[in-house]
C-alpha cells in the first residue's frame, strides 16, 4: 500500500463511502506498522460535491479536462504578448470551454445520481475559471484529486502585464520644410518637387493618424488590461485569504482527526483490558467452585471412610464373639465327647 494509490482510489469512489474507505486504509496502514502512512490517509478531506463530480468528470473526460492546461498556457501567452484579436479569441475559447464542461459535470451528477444545484455548478464554473489561471489546479484537476472547489486566482498577473506599461512608440516628427531662402526651381522643376512634398506631407499625416489610432488602442488595450489585472489581484487576495482559512481549518480537522483517533485506541485499549479482566474473573469463578466440589467431594469421602472403618470395627468386634462362641461350642463339644465314652 502507497499513499499515491490510496488517494486515487480514494477521490474516485463515491463520495458517501469516502470517510469509511478512508477510516479502513489508514486501520490497515496502521496494523502494517506505518503509522506516518496512517496518518497521511486519515488527513484526506472529504470532498465537496463540486470537487467529487470535477473529479469524476476529470477520469470520464480526461481529453476534454487537458484543453483547460492548453488553453491556459496560450492565455497566459496572449496576455504577456498583449495580442488583443488572439485574447478575444481565446477568451471566446475560454467561455465555451468552461460551459461545455459545466454542462458535462451535469450529465455525470445525472448518471452517478447526484443533484447539480446552481451553487454547485457555480463553484464548478469557479474551479474551471482556476485550472485556466494556475497550472496547479489545472494538473490537480486532471489527476482527479480535488478535495474542494477553488476560486479563480489571478489570471491576469502583474508579470503578464510587463510589457502593458511600454508606451507605444513615438510618432516621427514632420520633415522640415524645405528653407525659405533656398533658390526656388522653376518650371516642370519646380512643379515635381511641390507634388512630392505634398505625397510625403500626405502620407507622414496618415503615418500619424495610425500611430495615434494605435496608441489609442494600446492605451486601451492596457487599461481594460490593469483593470483586469486589479479584478483578479483581489481575487486572488481573497482566494488566498480562503484557502488560508481552509488550511487552517484542515490542519484543525487533522488534529481533531488525530485525537479522535487517539481517543478511539484508547478506549479500545480499555475495551481490551475489560474483556481480559471478565475473562479471568470468570476463570477465577470456576477455578473456585472446582475448589468447592472438590472440597466437598473429599467431605463426602472422609465421611464414607469414617462409615466404612466404623462398619470394619464392628466387624472386627463381631468376628472376635463370633469365633469366642465358636471356641467356647468346640469346648462343650469336647467335653461332652469324653462324657460320653466315660459312660
Amino acid at each position: 500500500m502507497d499513499f499515491d494509490s490510496v488517494v486515487d482510489e480514494l477521490y474516485a469512489a463515491a463520495r458517501d463511502e469516502f470517510t469509511e474507505l478512508r477510516d479502513e486504509r489508514a486501520k490497515q496502514a496502521r496494523a502494517a506498522g506505518d503509522r506516518q502512512l496512517a496518518t497521511r490517509i486519515h488527513g484526506l478531506r472529504k470532498p465537496t460535491t463540486a470537487a467529487w463530480l470535477l473529479n469524476q468528470l476529470a477520469r470520464a473526460r480526461a481529453g476534454e479536462v487537458g484543453r483547460l492546461g492548453e488553453l491556459g498556457a496560450a492565455l497566459r501567452r496572449a496576455h504577456a504578448e498583449l495580442a488583443g484579436d488572439e485574447l478575444r479569441a481565446l477568451s471566446r475559447q475560454r467561455h465555451e470551454l468552461v460551459r461545455a464542461l459545466t454542462a458535462r459535470v451535469r450529465q455525470v451528477g445525472r448518471e452517478r445520481g447526484v443533484g447539480v444545484s446552481d451553487a454547485v455548478a457555480q463553484e464548478v464554473g469557479e474551479t474551471l475559471d482556476a485550472a485556466l489561471g494556475d497550472p496547479e489546479v489545472a494538473e490537480e484537476l486532471a489527476a482527479g484529486r480535488l478535495s474542494s472547489a477553488v476560486r479563480p486566482g489571478d489570471v491576469l498577473s502583474e508579470q503578464w502585464l510587463s510589457s502593458a506599461g511600454v508606451a507605444p512608440p513615438a510618432g516621427r516628427g514632420r520633415e522640415k520644410p524645405a528653407r525659405a531662402d533656398r533658390a526656388k526651381p522653376t518650371g516642370e522643376k519646380a512643379a515635381r518637387p511641390a507634388r512630392d512634398g505634398r505625397s510625403a506631407a500626405m502620407r507622414v499625416k496618415a503615418e500619424e493618424r495610425e500611430r495615434g489610432k494605435a496608441a489609442k488602442a494600446g492605451k486601451a488595450e492596457t487599461e481594460r488590461a490593469r483593470a483586469e489585472a486589479e479584478r483578479s489581484k483581489t481575487e486572488r487576495s481573497k482566494a488566498e485569504r480562503s484557502k488560508a482559512e481552509r488550511e487552517r481549518a484542515e490542519r484543525a480537522a487533522a488534529e481533531r482527526e488525530r485525537r479522535a483517533e487517539a481517543a478511539r485506541e484508547r478506549a479500545e485499549a480499555a475495551r481490551r483490558e475489560r474483556a481480559e479482566a471478565a475473562r479471568r474473573r470468570e476463570e477465577q469463578a470456576a477455578a473456585r467452585k472446582r475448589v468447592r466440589e472438590a472440597r466437598a467431594a473429599r467431605g463426602e469421602a472422609h465421611r464414607r471412610l469414617r462409615d466404612a472403618e466404623r462398619a470394619e470395627e464392628q466387624a472386627r468386634k463381631a468376628t472376635a464373639l463370633a469365633r469366642a462362641e465358636f471356641d467356647r461350642a468346640e469346648r462343650e463339644v469336647a467335653e461332652a465327647e469324653r462324657a460320653a465314652e466315660r459312660v
